[in-house]
This record gives structure tokens, sequence and C-alpha cells, in this order.
């Protein structure tokens, strides 16, 4: 018999087991509790629908590729070495992120819409004060580099915004953006 789970970050690896080994169409609140050998009722108690299951997977996505290890790139003082690192941890993930999550968040209710809208506004500020914070700590970047419309806090967007893009267009290599970004701020 299999230990019983008690954390919500045991459901969500059983979750995202389940989702790489049989896909999204394979991901129930039932079947994630006969995986486990618990009563669907303990997985409802963490998450009271698949949106919500969908969203906290979502969110540990986000997270899996912002937190572990990346403290030091955003303090290290080299702008493009934490682009070069963020622009490498969401390649090697956003792949699976779109073949495993984005079509099933994309069935989502109107409600757990909102919330998964809402999540992502802020998954976004938080990677761009990332950027924000990047760019802060090089020294490097030219003295006046940022004025007026032109701020550290606009350009943080832009380079967050233009790295999604350049991903979500299928570019596995940042040198263009690299290149441009190395000539606006040096």
């Amino acid at each position: 018999m299999k230990q019983a789970v008690t954390s919500r970050e045991q459901l969500l690896t059983a979750a995202q087991d389940i989702l790489q080994a049989e896909g999204p169409g394979a991901l129930s609140i039932r079947r994630l509790a006969k995986e486990l050998g618990i009563s669907a009722g303990v997985v409802y108690n963490y998450f009271p629908s698949k949106g919500e299951l969908l969203l906290a997977l979502t969110e540990q996505f986000w997270r899996g590729v912002f937190h572990p290890g990346l403290e030091e790139f955003v303090t290290g003082g080299d702008f493009l070495a934490f682009f070069r690192e963020v622009y490498a941890r969401l390649g090697a993930r956003w792949p699976q992120f779109m073949a495993l999550l984005a079509g099933p968040l994309a069935l989502l209710a109107e409600q757990e819409r909102g919330q998964g809208r809402a999540g992502e506004r802020q998954s976004l500020a938080h990677m761009q004060a990332g950027f924000e914070a990047a760019l802060a700590a090089d020294k490097n970047i030219r003295p006046g580099a940022f004025s007026g419309a032109f701020s550290r806090q606009a350009f943080a967007a832009f380079a967050l915004q233009s790295t999604l893009g350049e991903l979500r267009a299928g570019k596995p290599d940042p040198a263009f953006l690299e290149e441009a970004f190395r000539r606006i701020l040096y």
C-alpha cells in the first residue's frame, strides 16, 4: 500500500508525473487519488477542481523556472548573463509547458480562467521585478541608459515580453535579443 499523501507538494509532484507519462487527458482528481492510493476527498481538500489543480501546476512551472538558483544571476551584476539563464531555463521547459498545460488551461471555466489570468499577471510581475533587479545590479550599463519614458522598469517589461515572444515563436537561440540588449544598454 502506498504511503498516505499529506502535502500539496506531493500531490503536485504526482500530478506532474501523470501529465508527463500519460498526457493532460489522463489527469483528473480521481485518477490522481487512485495513483496515490488515497481518497478523492483528500485531493479535493487541496484542489476543489481539476482547474485549480492545473492552475497550481502552472504556478509550480513558473516557480521552477525563476526560483532555484536564479538569485545569483539577479544580483550578479551582469544583466546579459541573467537574460541568458532565464532564456535557457524557459527554453528548456517551454515545450513541455505548451504540450502539457497550455491546452487544458484554455478549457478552464470562466471563473478559473480569471484566476489563471490573475496568477499569470502575478507571475509576470514577479519575473519583471527580477529583470529590473538584474538591470539595477549591472554597474556596466552605460550612464544615462535609462531616462524619461525609457525607464529601467519599461525596459525590464520590454525585455521580458521580447523574451517570451521569441520563445513563443520557437526560437531556441537568444543571440539576436542578447545583441539588441547589448547595443541598447552598454
